[in-house]
């Protein structure tokens, strides 16, 4: 019964994606990523285009389910954000 549930749920697009590594991408860049990996990205503020992105959770290389929101910082002027 619970292959048959697993089975539905890839054929609706469901399943596990790696996390893409956003790091030094533009913001533009990494919704961009993300999108095509199949999440969602989730820029915290400062977040214009031009600005990299320094932090994310989670990390690059981890698995999660298809839509999962990946969270982002970036640069801004005395925001004090320093890579993780």
């Amino acid at each position: 019964m619970a292959r048959g549930r697993a089975k539905a749920k890839q054929a609706r697009g469901g399943g596990l994606v790696e996390v893409p590594g956003l790091l030094g991408l533009h913001v533009a860049d990494a919704f961009a990523a993300g999108l095509r990996a199949g999440l969602v990205v989730k820029v915290i503020e400062p977040e214009p285009e031009d600005r990299p992105v320094l932090r994310q959770r989670p990390a690059p290389g981890t698995f999660v389910e298809r839509g999962s929101e990946v969270v982002a910082w970036t640069t801004g002027p005395g925001d004090g954000l320093v890579p993780a």
